[in-house]
């Protein structure tokens, strides 16, 4: 990537938390000249803050209402990453889009893989489908998204598989449903709406907290994710989805058709900084030491080969 990129840093609020922005701006306001956030509700919305009016589990629909505030010919990659994403101190403008291999015109995001795939093993993609099903009949997608085959064809050149329904039978998709009333009951039932079938539309899953459009995308990139927003799908499935749908390319950090809940998932560069989530107290506990300390300290130790940490509590720094 040459010297000519230039970086639009966005910090994507699921919740409003005013407060968080002075801190925010403590930690990349020499890193990144250009920078703008997004807030759900927010109080006061400036030239920098843009209030949207979206549940943060649909946060694709933050992208698509603010992206006309932030688009500007001038910029080659918009970064979107979470406001509660702690990106490695060493990382800037100048440096950042070289660390991640990307190249003119990639998109970039920590994993695709097939949803319908995972339908059975993680609660959401189930969800999606039904959602996608019973809101299509309030909206014309097929003129606001390309059709089935060519997502289909597009994943497959991203090097993403798409089955032609969800793995196992009957049986497994019960067993499936069981658990997930445990996690969501309102979610598990939209799910066994769809009972064993396909889903209408081909969608992706991956983890959506830290992600890089090329400029060339962003118009594309952030109509997708509205019309997904519309239909109520949930993010880390819409973002996803609209990623590789608008971008010729997208690196990924783990190799493709790989979850983002699988640790033992390869990279798909061995020397690349891998992203640190802390999904489990077990996760939790490894870092807590770090964490606890004040932001200077955390910064300071940070560790080199993470490309971030996920969530970073920064409210207690405001």
């Amino acid at each position: 990537m040459t010297g000519a990129s230039r970086i639009c840093l966005i910090h994507l609020f699921n919740h409003r938390f005013e407060r968080v922005l002075p801190v925010l701006d403590r930690i990349y306001g020499e890193r990144f000249s250009h920078r703008h956030a997004i807030m759900p509700f927010a109080r006061e919305p400036s030239e920098n803050v843009t209030r949207v009016y979206e549940l943060g589990r649909n946060f694709s629909g933050h992208i698509a209402q603010a992206a006309r505030d932030f688009i500007e010919p001038s910029f080659t990659h918009y970064v979107i990453m979470g406001d509660d994403l702690l990106l490695n101190p060493v990382l800037d403008e100048a440096n950042l889009l070289e660390q991640l291999g990307l190249e003119p015109g990639e998109g970039y995001i920590k994993n695709l893989r097939a949803a319908d795939a995972l339908r059975n093993e993680w609660i959401w993609p189930g969800e999606a489908a039904a959602k996608f099903r019973r809101n299509a009949v309030a909206l014309d997608w097929q003129d606001l998204l390309p059709s089935p085959a060519e997502a289909r064809a597009k994943f497959a050149a991203l090097g993403v598989s798409v089955p032609n329904g969800p793995p196992g039978g009957v049986l497994d998709a019960v067993k499936a449903h069981a658990r997930f009333a445990a996690k969501s009951k309102w979610a598990m039932l939209e799910s066994a709406t769809m009972r064993h079938g396909a889903a209408d539309y081909p969608l992706l899953s991956g983890y959506s907290d830290f992600i890089v459009v090329p400029a060339e995308a962003m118009e594309t990139f952030a109509h997708v994710c509205g019309v997904f927003a519309a239909m109520e799908i949930f993010a880390e499935i819409a973002v996803p989805t609209a990623l590789a749908l608008a971008c010729g390319e997208v690196r990924t950090e783990l190799v493709p058709n790989y979850h983002f809940h699988d640790r033992s998932a390869p990279l798909r560069r061995p020397d690349a900084m891998r992203g640190v989530e802390l999904w489990t107290d077990e996760d939790s506990a490894g870092f807590a030491s770090l964490l606890s300390a004040p932001l200077e300290r955390i910064l300071a130790g940070f560790p080199v080969d993470c490309l971030y940490i996920h969530p970073v509590k920064l409210s207690r720094f405001a």
